[in-house]
């Protein structure tokens, strides 16, 4: 059965949510904690590929189903994500393909506030907790993070975008993520929708433009719609996520 996490309130002042905000996606990741069954709608397919959906407190989950190929998602006042392993040898594949597709364009949102921020779809990279690299608040947190979902959870977020108010291949930080979690818009409201578009993103490249060192392989993909705050309905498509050589 596909596992169904949300978040506990009040661990380390990470994962509690002020009223109409919800915490960090990254941190939400990495801290998400058993919340109880799956949706009978999502459960069979997707859990057979490992997928494992995130939930927020107070807020509306998304609708999954299984595609050939990916996943599809119906987002209408509401958001979660979906995430799974999915490990790469940068240094002999570190190019990340995808394709995807949405039904509407997004509203325009500022993605680096931590409320108001919604996007049409998102595909992000997990990577391990580096704790030679982490500063006190971060190493703090993790053993919180630890004690809920063990050594594996992530420590680090790449997050690739359709949506937002900047120009296409911007790179962005959210308040209070800069070393946990940086956001590469690839499309913007402006771009086309009802059609697929492929994606090519150098994962390597971006990691170090985003944290300033060389990045470990990676160790999870995730899949994100968010329509909370604009009200702005959209369905969307991910598929054929695969790394491979530059």
């Amino acid at each position: 059965m596909l596992r169904r996490y949300g978040r506990r309130r009040g661990v380390c002042g990470m994962a509690g949510r002020a009223k109409g905000r919800r915490a960090p996606l990254c941190a939400a990741l990495a801290a998400c904690c058993l919340a109880g069954p799956a949706r009978p709608e999502m459960a069979d397919a997707l859990a057979a590929r490992g997928w494992e959906e995130i939930v927020f407190d107070g807020f509306a989950p998304n609708r999954w189903t299984a595609v050939p190929g990916g996943v599809r998602v119906a987002s209408d006042r509401s958001v979660s994500a979906l995430f799974r392993p999915l490990a790469a040898d940068l240094a002999r594949a570190p190019v990340l393909r995808w394709r995807w597709r949405v039904s509407a364009a997004p509203a325009p949102t500022d993605l680096t506030r931590k409320q108001g921020e919604d996007r049409a779809v998102a595909v992000y990279v997990g990577f391990p907790y580096e704790p030679e690299r982490a500063g006190f608040l971060e190493a703090l947190r993790r053993q919180a993070i630890v004690a809920m979902r063990g050594a594996e959870a992530p420590g680090r977020l790449l997050t690739y975008v359709w949506g937002g108010d900047r120009p296409r291949g911007t790179l962005l930080y959210r308040e209070g993520e800069e070393r946990t979690g940086a956001i590469r818009v690839l499309r913007t409201p402006a771009a086309p929708v009802g059609v697929w578009l492929a994606e090519r993103v150098d994962v390597a490249a971006d990691f170090r433009a985003a944290f300033g060192w060389d990045p470990p392989d990676p160790t999870h993909i995730g899949i994100v719609s968010d329509s909370d705050d604009t009200g702005r309905a959209v369905e969307a498509g991910v598929v054929d996520i695969t790394y491979g050589p530059r």
